[in-house]
Formats: C-alpha cells, structure tokens, sequence
C-alpha cells in the first residue's frame, strides 16, 4: 500500500489512547516540542509546565526511555538526503520486529522522511503523538511506504498505535544543519554527530592528535575532534582507540590517505600539512554511519 507524500491527518486522537502509549505527566502531545505552536487559553498547569526546555527535554527522555532498539544514538542526516525508518524492525538481533529503525533520526527543515514496512510483526502504524501526521489503521503488509515532509523546527514524537505501549516508539527531529565559519566543513559534517559548527584553533600547536573510534557519543565511530584548525607546517597524528573495528583515513579532494584497515590501538597514520586549505577526509568503512572529519589549514592570526 503506498500513501501520497503528505498523510491526511485523522480527525480525533483520543487523550486516553495516547495516555496508552506510555505518556507521562505533562507529554500527552509534542506541540510544546514544536516552536510556534501556542497551547490553548484553557490549557492545564501540566500542559504549561511542558512548555519549558527543561520539561521537554525530560518528557523526550522519558519517551524514549522505553523506546525498542533505542541506544541512545541520533542518526543525523544533510541536507538533500531522503531518510528511510525501518517499521517493524528487530533491535539486537531479537526476533521480535517491534521497532523503528532508527529509532531517532535528526533531520533539516523540508526532508521527507520515509517509512517502509518489513511486514514482519503484525500490523504496525506511524502516529505522530501531536497529531501532526498519521498513517491511517496499522497495516502489516510488507513494501507498505509513507512519507511526511517536514517543514517546521521541532521535535516530533511518534507511535505504532498497535504497538507504542510495548516501545514502538520514534522520533523526527527537525533543526537547522550546523552553521560555523567554513561552509564546506558545515555541509560536510552535517551527519556528524558530535558536529556542532565549532573548530578547535590548535594553530599554535606544531602536533595535532585525533583520536579515531573515540566513542565519544553512543558509538565508536566517529574522529575526536571531527573538525580541527592548525597551521601550515603543523603534523597530524591519528591514533586508533580500537573500538569500532577496523578504521581508515582517506582523504576527498587531496592525495592522502591510510589504505590499510586497522582495528588495533595505536598509532597507524601522521601527515605533515603543508598547505593552506579545508582537508576532508573519511573512515571509508564507516562514513555512511557518520565517521567523517576535516582540517582547516591557515596561517596562525597576527592579531
């Protein structure tokens, strides 16, 4: 079954169904989660105190708290990219087929988000707990594919009706990609999830180390810092932390790069940059799971 791109939204979410779905005090809806959305004259004190960012934060905590499959990881994506949520999806292996996959997927205003049933599991919907998009009855039928594009800031949680009181459980959350002073690095990083548009000035420092696998956030698969600024002249040292499995350096737009795959900790990889520039390099094995990083290579400030 295959829905148009934008869901028609269903007239009535009753309270006590979505009270069902492991509500807690407060986050009955995600409209305080979303800027712009004004809560109603007659709106309880509970409903006012979810306005504030600390209640939000703790009602999306305590969502996915109890979220299947959840390992506390945000799958990031870029601008242009078309993500797709797995419906009835078995986390760790188990054989149960009660998840999203990912569970948590952070995406920049406009993207259509997708979801696609493996029809595994029993009937399953999407539901957004705001009532901002719905799939209709829950369906089991394998290939079944909905889309919602999503156009406002905001943090939008979401349910299988049939299933959200057991933990199918997701969430859509929609900002703007990060913004610092190199675009090129921005838009290379955007699915980086350490990425926040800041870049270490390590200009006055004539070594450089960055860890590869550092497991910083939920995995090992990411470079610490993802992004550095150094000088010309200035080496560069990677040094495997060896969790992750095996990693490499390769670099987009420069001839440099560690073919060999190494999983043992250690250092595998230096380079001396000599040149002014932004370097862009990848674990090659893992850039689709977000292992990017980049250099900014410039002369030290005379201020």
């Amino acid at each position: 079954m295959d829905t148009p791109p934008e869901w028609s939204r269903r007239t009535v979410l009753s309270t006590a169904a979505l009270a069902s779905l492991g509500s807690v005090t407060g986050c009955l809806g995600s409209a305080a989660d979303v800027p712009g959305v004004a809560r109603p004259a007659d709106a309880t004190a509970d409903e006012e105190a979810a306005e504030t960012p600390a209640a939000d934060a703790r009602c999306l905590t305590d969502f996915l708290a109890g979220a299947n499959g959840y390992d506390g990881h945000t799958k990031r994506y870029g601008p242009e990219a078309e993500p797709t949520v797995i419906v009835g999806a078995s986390p760790d292996g188990r054989d149960t087929h009660d998840a999203f996959d990912p569970v948590v997927v952070r995406v920049v205003p406009g993207t259509t988000v997708s979801w696609r049933w493996t029809g595994y599991g029993g009937p399953h919907s999407v539901v957004a707990r705001d009532g901002s998009f719905d799939s209709g009855a829950p369906v089991e039928t394998s290939g079944t594919h909905v889309t919602h594009t999503f156009s406002e800031l905001g943090t939008y949680r979401y349910v299988s009706e049939a299933d959200g009181d057991r933990g199918m459980r997701g969430v859509v959350e929609v900002a703007e990609p990060p913004t610092g002073e190199y675009p090129a690095v921005d838009e290379w990083l955007a699915t980086v999830e350490g990425y926040d548009g800041t870049i270490p000035d390590r200009r006055e420092q004539p070594a450089v180390t960055v860890t590869v696998g550092s497991a910083a956030g939920p995995d090992a698969f990411d470079f610490a810092p993802p992004a550095v600024k150094i000088s010309p002249g200035t080496t560069v040292t990677w040094v495997w932390s060896g969790d992750g499995g095996p990693h490499n350096v390769a670099f987009e737009d420069h001839d440099v790069r560690f073919d060999s795959f190494e999983p043992e900790p250690g250092v595998h990889f230096e380079h001396t940059f000599d040149e002014t520039g932004v370097y862009r390099y990848a674990c090659e094995p893992h850039e689709s799971l977000g292992q990017r990083g980049a250099l900014v290579v410039e002369e030290p400030s005379r201020d």
